[in-house]
């Protein structure tokens, strides 16, 4: 009788015991996704107010974060990546964007397979990255593929579907593809419009996206009404100092450029400069776009 109550309190401490270690590791577990997710939100404000030298330093320490608590398949992780990913691209830092971008989608497809939201992300943040350098031939089969998938995963209407149509619009405009690319971004906008309604960050895109179809193909009456909404709605909604507010200003000065309407762009120039230096730095490549 000894031993059996001497087992059973040696069990129940043993049980006790590996019960208060759980117990502790799920409180510092929530300690450490409570950390993250304070990184997180401060990485978040950054993309979305553009303020994307201020937000590089907290993404990385989210990242690295990441990493060392949940592991590198961890759904924080791919977000934390992405990220990072974004705002070296958006500081024209691609290099340094192209490897956390092709990790992210090889290790979400591998994990969570290739309709997750997070791969569908994934492989249109690489796509995008692409175009961004002008590697038409590499980003066409990828974005493609989001928007089929996108589509069919998410509906019509979805506005991660609506982003991946207006990119695909955006790669045929790029090249030339004009026929191919103006359905694209007319659907685009009627479908953001109706969704999103008419002030969201995504719709003004849409906006500017179609404009800038109409300025590529000389069709300037067309364009510059669109212009001018995109920026009067961006100031509203995004504020004067926005990266996208800035890139308003340009293409009203571009317009004007193309049509020899000196006077009229040279003082939006000058102010479109000025911004991107304070805002993103001197040597964002959207200053010589302002140069």
């Amino acid at each position: 009788m000894k031993k059996y109550f001497i087992s059973v309190v040696c069990l129940m401490c043993g049980v006790m015991f590996v019960a208060a270690v759980a117990e502790a590791q799920d409180s510092d577990m929530k300690k450490h996704e409570e950390q993250w997710k304070q990184l997180n939100a401060e990485v978040m404000k950054a993309l979305d107010e553009g303020h994307y030298q201020y937000g590089t330093p907290i993404a990385e320490k989210a990242y690295l974060y990441a990493v060392k608590y949940f592991g590198k398949i961890h759904r924080n992780t791919l977000t934390s990546m992405n990220n990072l990913g974004a705002l070296y691209e958006l500081q024209g830092r691609y290099g340094e964007a192209e490897p956390l971008y092709t990790e992210a989608m090889r290790l979400c497809e591998k994990v969570l397979g290739k309709e997750h939201s997070y791969t569908l992300s994934s492989i249109n943040n690489l796509a995008m990255l692409y175009y961004s350098q002008g590697r038409y031939r590499e980003a066409e089969p990828l974005l493609k593929d989001v928007c089929q998938l996108h589509e069919r995963v998410l509906g019509k209407e979805h506005s991660d579907t609506l982003i991946s149509i207006n990119n695909l619009a955006a790669l045929y405009r790029s090249q030339g593809r004009y026929g191919e690319a103006e359905p694209l971004y007319k659907e685009a906008l009627k479908m953001s419009e109706k969704v999103l309604g008419k002030e969201h960050p995504d719709t003004l895109i849409s906006v500017h996206n179609l404009a800038d179809l109409y300025k590529s193909q000389g069709r300037y009456g067309e364009a510059e009404p669109l212009y001018k909404e995109a920026l009067k709605l961006s100031e509203k909604v995004l504020g004067k100092e926005h990266p996208g507010t800035l890139q308003s200003i340009n293409n009203i000065a571009t317009l004007y450029l193309s049509q020899k309407r000196y006077r009229e762009a040279e003082p939006l120039l000058i102010k479109a400069l000025q911004l991107r230096e304070k805002v993103l730095g001197k040597e964002h490549p959207d200053i010589l776009q302002s140069m």
